[in-house]
């Protein structure tokens, strides 16, 4: 999807085995020490942006004034950070449900793919103050 929008950037997609603070910490950092620096992150879990916003935060820079940040899952920390995270909102109870039925389709015999889609809700919160879809357009996005 970036990269059809022009918006992607290899130096900026940062990818980590491990989903904890530290990871996005250090995913920030390396972007930080590029010198050039994204419009936008987004992290993959609201635990790695709570990391990318400490070496934001150390580094001198304001969130999300010089940098927006958008997590993921809507954890209850995300509205308690400063300033409050925005974030993407998932259903777990509906994956999970929808996990199950997919299962027994297949244990009763179902042959043939199967395409799910989901609902989200984007929580808009003061980590992107302006929240017209025009200021992303032709942001410089890095997933972390």
């Amino acid at each position: 999807m970036t990269k059809k929008a022009g918006l992607y950037n290899e130096k900026f997609c940062k990818v980590s085995q491990h989903f904890d603070i530290e990871s996005g910490y250090q995913a920030m950092s390396a972007i930080i020490a590029s010198g050039d620096l994204p419009d936008v992150v987004f992290a993959s879990t609201d635990i790695i942006a709570i990391g990318a916003y400490r070496a934001i935060q150390e580094n001198g820079l304001s969130i999300p004034e010089q940098i927006k940040i958008v997590g993921m899952n809507d954890i209850p920390t995300a509205q308690h950070l400063n300033p409050s995270l925005t974030s993407m909102r998932l259903f777990p109870v509906q994956m999970g449900e929808a996990a199950v039925d997919l299962f027994l389709e297949l244990v009763e015999g179902r042959s043939y793919k199967k395409k799910v889609m989901l609902g989200y809700e984007f929580v808009w919160r003061d980590s992107f103050v302006n929240h017209q879809s025009s200021e992303i357009s032709n942001a410089k996005m890095p997933l972390v």
